[in-house]
């Protein structure tokens, strides 16, 4: 149902501040593994990360320069777009307000629930340098 692409890092917008500790141990892990189980979601038409903050900064953080990615619209029905927070009403409309503007959401604001859920992947990040 999905395709995936790899997308170039400097391509990608941040929409979503991050937790610098969970980015060192998701990068840690990333790097004993070597490989990449998890592609981000991104907006089709933006580039704007859905899902995948972290992630995209470990791809930063190893200096990788694509970034398995999965690409979607927020036309779609099977996007649906909430908040993690009980004191923050988020849409579809108030998410894309802020990439329109290039703001920034604090982290773990943003839920963005897809339906089907994307597989994990296995690519090894030697071919992602």
């Amino acid at each position: 149902m999905y395709r995936l692409e790899l997308i170039n890092v400097e391509s990608i917008k941040e929409t979503e501040e991050h937790i610098p500790d969970r980015v060192i141990w998701l990068t840690e892990l990333i790097k004993k593994e070597k490989i990449w189980r998890v592609p981000i979601l991104l907006d089709k038409t933006t580039y704007a990360i859905m899902d995948g903050h972290h992630r995209y900064n470990v791809a930063k953080n190893l200096g990788l320069k694509r970034i398995p990615a999965i690409l979607l619209s927020y036309d779609s029905q099977n996007v649906i777009v909430t908040s993690w927070r009980d004191d923050i009403f988020i849409d579809k409309d108030v998410v894309l307000e802020y990439i329109n503007r290039g703001a920034i959401f604090p982290n773990k604001t943003t839920r963005h629930i897809i339906k089907p859920l994307p597989k994990e992947i296995e690519i090894p990040i030697s071919f992602l340098y």
